[in-house]
């Protein structure tokens, strides 16, 4: 570790591997070589915890000044009382739609449909939906992810048009609470991964 200096794009072109260099100018904030790249880090307290937080990697967008004027906002937001790992920590929790989809056909799709339905749901999700969208984060999934796997089958229609996301995205737009979130279904899903169960 290296004392306080006020980090320039030089400085952190010449870090080797592991080195932090600390921002003399602000407080816990600093770069960090890993393996390939830099990383912009800032180091804070709050209710005695030490936390830290990534800012970014190294170039562009964030240069020395840009992440330092990040870490200045960020300071402002924390000594608000907002704490930016807060934020990260529930995204990290945040269940992607794989486990929705299971969670569905587990407590939705076996209670409400014959056993032939069940099979076609199934089917629908383990074929098309789970590879496409399954890693994506359930507040990420918007409207222009569900056009974009929508049009992988447009030498299928039928199958595409059957699809259970297309079902899930296509209802009530603003009901659910979200925006690109559509469908009675799907608002039953969303609530299930928020803990709003009805």
């Amino acid at each position: 570790m290296a004392a306080g200096k006020r980090l320039t794009k030089t400085i952190v072109d010449r870090l080797e591997l592991e080195d932090v260099v600390w921002d003399s100018d602000v407080r816990g904030f600093g770069v960090r070589r890993r393996r390939r790249d830099s990383f912009y880090v800032l180091k804070y307290r709050i209710s005695g915890c030490q936390r830290y937080v990534t800012i970014g990697k190294h170039g562009a967008p964030w240069t020395p000044e840009t992440a330092r004027k990040e870490a200045q906002r960020l300071l402002g937001a924390i000594h608000a009382g907002n704490d930016p790992a807060v934020k990260r920590d529930q995204t990290r929790r945040e269940a992607r739609l794989s486990a929705v989809l299971d969670r569905y056909v587990s407590e939705h799709v076996a209670a409400q449909n014959k056993p032939s339905t069940q099979a076609e749901v199934i089917r629908q999700i383990e074929r098309n939906i789970r590879p496409a969208l399954g890693d994506i984060r359930i507040s990420e999934l918007t409207k222009a992810d569900i056009k974009k796997w929508h049009s992988g089958f447009a030498d299928r229609p039928y199958e595409g048009n059957r699809g259970l996301a297309t079902k899930l995205v296509t209802k009530y737009l603003h009901q659910t609470g979200l925006n690109d979130l559509r469908g009675w279904e799907w608002r039953y899903l969303w609530e299930l991964c928020h803990g709003k169960e009805q």
